[in-house]
């Protein structure tokens, strides 16, 4: 190995530089080195079978199963699930009278005989009493309840009107039923219900 000596203005540096020959020698050192290992890592690998590969399980986010569409609590006998119990506390009585079959409104009170608050929505459920038996009566395809909801305050009437040729067309004579959902302040339902008579036009 060889010495140099570097001048500068304020320092004086000494390099030390290899020779040829003595990098050459430390090169060949170091392959000499490497190929047993190389050797070792490559009969370590033929013994001991194929190398496991780590895999990576890509990770889903749960998705929540869908929710079915909210369905009024008054026709869930209809889709078989349990039905609300009928309020103690609120009563709902059909004023219209009489009613046949040309009939477009019915007037209605809705009574609150409790010192509970209830809410109550637009919406009704109407029934067709056919072989002594409730048959759920469908809307029209083009209707639509209007998104409002309303408080019956404690010991209060609430009146209102249902637009019979609004909702159902094609309504014949018979025994019928309204039922109607309304909800506690707790978020409970229950139910209110009457019962009304369609006369045949012919008999007024």
């Amino acid at each position: 190995m060889q010495k140099y000596i570097e001048y500068s203005r304020t320092t004086l540096h000494i390099v030390e530089k290899d020779k040829p020959r003595e990098r050459k020698e430390r090169i060949m050192k170091r392959l000499l080195l490497a190929i047993p290992i190389a050797l070792a890592l490559v009969l370590g690998a033929c013994s001991g079978g194929e190398e496991a590969v780590p895999t990576h399980t890509p990770q889903v986010a749960e998705t929540p199963a869908p929710q079915a569409p909210e369905v009024p609590a008054s026709e869930a006998a209809v889709l078989g699930e349990a039905s609300p119990q009928e309020s103690t506390d609120v009563s709902l009585r059909i004023k219209t009278n009489p009613i046949n079959i040309m009939t477009s409104w019915l007037d209605f009170d809705i009574t609150n005989h409790s010192g509970n608050e209830f809410a109550y929505g637009e919406q009704f459920t109407l029934y067709h009493l056919r072989d002594g038996s409730w048959v759920y009566v469908e809307m029209r395809p083009d209707a639509a309840w209007d998104d409002m909801g309303v408080l019956l305050m404690p010991y209060s009437v609430n009146s209102g009107s249902l637009e019979i040729s609004r909702f159902y067309t094609g309504l014949e004579e018979g025994r019928y039923k309204v039922e109607k959902d309304i909800y506690t302040v707790e978020g409970e339902v229950e139910l209110i219900a009457v019962e009304f008579t369609i006369d045949d036009f012919a008999k007024e």
